[in-house]
């Protein structure tokens, strides 16, 4: 089975507007088939911890098997998404669900 990877972000507005920018790295890694949850957490705490560059989050995050992710910018979290629907959300740091 081949899957091609749309390499582009999209942000949405809080009026309705959307905005499509391309994502124009070479060498991307190909997703990885499983979903490595402990990777992706360590690809996480680099980038909040140590500022790890966006290109170097993308990176592991496709060797962790991540295929694309929702950033909630007002909900206040990202939920990543792996290719057998395997799902990991991350609440930024100080936020929690709602209801908790």
């Amino acid at each position: 089975m081949s899957i091609t990877l749309a390499r582009f972000k999209c942000f949405y507005g809080a009026e309705g507007d959307r905005v499509v920018t391309a994502i124009d790295y070479e060498g991307l890694p190909a997703i990885a088939p499983e979903f490595d949850l402990s990777e992706l957490r360590a690809a996480i705490k680099d980038s909040q911890q140590n500022e790890q560059k966006y290109r170097d989050f993308t990176r592991r995050a496709m060797s962790a098997g991540v295929m694309g992710y929702f950033a909630f910018l007002r909900g206040k979290h990202v939920t990543y998404l792996g290719r057998a629907r395997d799902q990991h959300t991350e609440w930024f740091p100080g936020a929690e669900p709602r209801g908790s």
